[in-house]
């Protein structure tokens, strides 16, 4: 009776697995083999990224072929980075990716490393950790700190350019009053977080930093109980010895957060929707070199 029940166990969960992977359609294209977007944002990849759960924060690898990204359970009080990856056979179904509570992905445009945020106790006490992973020929490592310049409790979401420098939310004086900073990539080591200005942190909370490989632009991001005219997207473009163009809106028609630009600079990733129920949306990057100063 005991073998019965097994196998019978067995047989239903062969079943099962082999439905979910039959109703998973067969997407073999860049970008998950979804049709491109225009000027006009809409949802990222609906039914396989974007759910009814809550995603956001997003990474691709340079080649295009590993995408990232964070999706949170509220009423199961759940967080993790999930991931899909292109083979010969198509877009894996998205799965999770690390066996931690984590989020916010960022692939270097190195593709070396992988940061993520970590919110976790220690003390008794809540806090925010930043971790990365090392790429390894075709596997990454297992979690490694990233160093007290930027945890616990001193930074959140990562991004990084070309140099090294890393761009993030210093959040050393509370999530209330956080501010955009950078670490300069200086003799092989990263330096303490210095807050950047002018025309930031002015006291309008500004977070969640994504710099162009480059460093020529910052996009960041305001949230909603801050800005008159709703959470959203700014950029500002680096003229030059140090100092940034003023921050310009970025006009999506909706409420925006997370920035991000695929490895290739065509498309500007970005999280929007409701309260704990948002999606990945993305558009034209073209949205963004519009509002380039012009000489």
């Amino acid at each position: 009776m005991k073998k019965l029940i097994l196998i019978s166990c067995l047989l239903a969960t062969a079943i099962t697995t082999n439905a979910q992977q039959t109703d998973f359609p067969k997407l073999t294209g860049p970008y998950l083999d979804q049709k491109p977007p225009g000027m006009t944002p809409e949802i990222f990849a609906p039914g396989i990224v974007s759910t009814e759960l809550h995603e956001f924060a997003c990474s691709f690898t340079p080649d295009g072929k590993e995408f990232y990204f964070s999706r949170r359970d509220f009423e199961k009080n759940e967080v993790g980075v999930f991931f899909t990856k292109l083979t010969k056979d198509g877009w894996s179904i998205p799965t999770e990716f690390i066996e931690m509570a984590c989020y916010e992905p960022l692939v270097t445009p190195n593709g070396k490393r992988l940061y993520f945020s970590e919110m976790g106790v220690k003390d008794n006490k809540l806090q925010m950790v930043i971790w990365y992973l090392e790429r390894n020929e075709q596997e990454w490592s297992k979690p490694i700190s990233a160093g007290e310049f930027l945890s616990p409790d001193k930074a959140m979401y990562i991004s990084v350019a070309n140099s090294g420098n890393i761009y993030t939310t210093n959040i050393t004086g509370g999530m209330g009053n956080a501010k955009l900073a950078v670490s300069q990539f200086v003799d092989n080591k990263n330096s303490e977080l210095r807050n950047i200005g002018p025309f930031f942190n002015d006291g309008k909370n500004e977070m969640y930093p994504f710099i162009s490989p480059d460093e020529s632009y910052l996009l960041f991001c305001h949230p909603v109980s801050q800005l008159d005219d709703g959470n959203g997207i700014y950029v500002t473009f680096n003229v030059g010895n140090g100092k940034w163009s003023e921050p310009k809106y970025v006009d999506l028609g909706m409420k925006a957060g997370t920035p991000y630009v695929s490895p290739d600079g065509k498309y500007l990733f970005f999280t929007s929707g409701e309260r704990r129920k948002g999606d990945i949306y993305w558009v034209s990057s073209k949205i963004i070199e519009e509002l380039r100063p012009r000489e």
